[in-house]
């Protein structure tokens, strides 16, 4: 199965990045059967990555290391980890090799970290990834409040709905005047008393690149909507949206700043978010139907 993305590489790269994703570099028969295999497209025009995710190494997994141009033990890495590790290395085609099978890391495969995915061995009729992914970018000034919010809002949504692999989530600022920082401390003590953790979040700020990535770009409000309409190309207009749209019964349409007030506008802001994600979750299952 091969799923395509919209990602931004050399039209015409020296070499192509493939990566291979498996537990059995190791004395076990896919092992056995791909020690050739690699060997022999090392002569054609591929860098050739190892994604291995297995703690037990021996003799073959060793040769494995010498063969491939580049091999990682991403056993102990998180999801998110390996995601950000196959796409720091550019990789173009990302293989599968395991299936529903022991130690597989298919969950990585949900988040589309290659423009071209396959899997291949393992269990060949489906791996169920063909299903929707949908990739979400919130959008603020500063991604210190707002954004941060609302990722981590929808997220707990998410996770609650049992939906978490169907989802890519992220947030950012159109201006840097935060990149770098953790989201301001009223913003996380307000999500905390939800039960919301966005501690862990680092502000940054949007990419080109973020608009052939995300399918739904939803700003906070009017100033920053008209700011990424300006940055986009013609094509990518119709994934800006403001994230109120997606609350039907909300009389405003902007997520107001928090950030010169009280307490109070941060919960306020919470509630407004809350809204919008069930409206946008309710409004992707109608897609589907």
């Amino acid at each position: 199965m091969c799923i395509r993305d919209s990602y931004c590489f050399d039209k015409n790269p020296k070499k192509i990045n493939v990566g291979f994703v498996s537990p059995d570099f190791r004395n076990h028969p896919v092992g056995y059967a791909m020690t050739n295999i690699i060997k022999n497209l090392k002569s054609y025009n591929f860098n050739l990555f190892g994604y291995y995710n297995f703690t037990f190494e021996d003799e073959l997994t060793n040769k494995f290391k010498k063969d491939f141009d580049s091999f990682y033990n991403i056993t102990d890495l998180t999801d998110e980890q390996v995601i950000n590790k196959i796409r720091t290395d550019g990789i173009h085609i990302l293989i599968d090799l395991a299936g529903y099978t022991f130690k597989n890391r298919l969950s990585i495969f949900f988040y589309n970290p290659a423009p071209i995915q396959i899997s291949w061995l393992g269990y060949l009729p489906t791996t169920g990834i063909k299903e929707i992914k949908y990739k979400i970018l919130f959008v603020c000034t500063g991604n210190i409040c707002r954004s941060p919010s609302a990722e981590g809002v929808f997220k707990d949504i998410v996770k609650e709905n049992s939906l978490s692999q169907f989802f890519y989530i992220d947030s950012c600022g159109t201006h840097a005047f935060h990149t770098g920082q953790s989201p301001d401390s009223r913003s996380q003590y307000a999500a905390m008393k939800r039960g919301i953790d966005i501690s862990q979040q680092i502000a940054r700020t949007i990419e080109q690149n973020d608009f052939n990535k995300f399918d739904y770009i939803l700003a906070m409000d009017n100033y920053n909507l008209s700011f990424l309409q300006s940055m986009a190309d013609e094509s990518h207009l119709n994934k800006i949206h403001l994230f109120l749209e997606y609350d039907e019964n909300c009389k405003s349409t902007e997520v107001p700043d928090p950030y010169y007030g009280g307490e109070d506008g941060f919960e306020i802001v919470l509630d407004l978010l809350q809204k919008a994600s069930i409206g946008l979750i309710k409004h992707l299952k109608s897609l589907k139907t």
